[in-house]
């Protein structure tokens, strides 16, 4: 006590440290919680931008009786200069799925008069973005592989196989983790 009687005003170091440990804690069981929330967002965008490419490349099967790009990408497929040219199977599945098209697969950026008169599968203008490795690049197969995985680390975005409609995240490092994105 002091010379007026007053107690002393404050905190000791002891009540100091045991505040800290106690918010030392909390951190560290709190922070990982937000860690796997985010990493479980990424996931479950990555799962509904799957369901719609599929969705989008069932459609077109069930339309045209092929899967998009089944069309010989060196025919002239656009019915104007707005529609990209297409010189790579990768092109014309983007071309295919974003585009207005005909029943042999060739495309136009608009129905022209009903000659174009399905599609467009996708609402944007280009493939989705894969939320987990924030690439969308598109890398085409025609292998027939129903065991589909991914090609490298490096690849990213998506992978799909023309022949079978199987689109998954080219991502071998989850495959390798036993995440296979195909299975959703």
């Amino acid at each position: 006590m002091r010379p007026c009687g007053c107690p002393k005003k404050g905190f000791t170091l002891i009540e100091l440290l045991v505040v800290a440990v106690i918010l030392a804690v909390l951190a560290a069981v709190v922070v990982p919680q937000f860690a796997d929330s985010s990493s479980s967002a990424k996931e479950a965008a990555l799962r509904a931008e799957l369901a719609s490419l599929r969705a989008a490349i069932d459609l077109y099967r069930q339309q045209h009786g092929a899967y998009p790009g089944n069309v010989d990408p060196s025919s002239p497929t656009a019915c104007d200069a707005a529609v990209p040219a297409v010189s790579t199977r990768e092109d014309a599945v983007r071309s295919q799925l974003v585009y207005f098209s005909n029943g042999a697969g060739q495309t136009c950026s608009t129905s022209s008069g009903g000659q174009f008169r399905f599609g467009p599968y996708l609402k944007t203008r280009k493939l989705p973005t894969n939320p987990v490795n924030g690439q969308s690049s598109l890398r085409v197969i025609g292998a027939a592989d129903l065991n589909l995985v991914g090609d490298g680390e490096a690849a990213g975005g998506w992978k799909y196989d023309r022949f079978t409609g199987r689109i998954i995240a080219n991502d071998t490092a989850r495959d390798a983790a036993g995440v296979r994105y195909d299975r959703y």
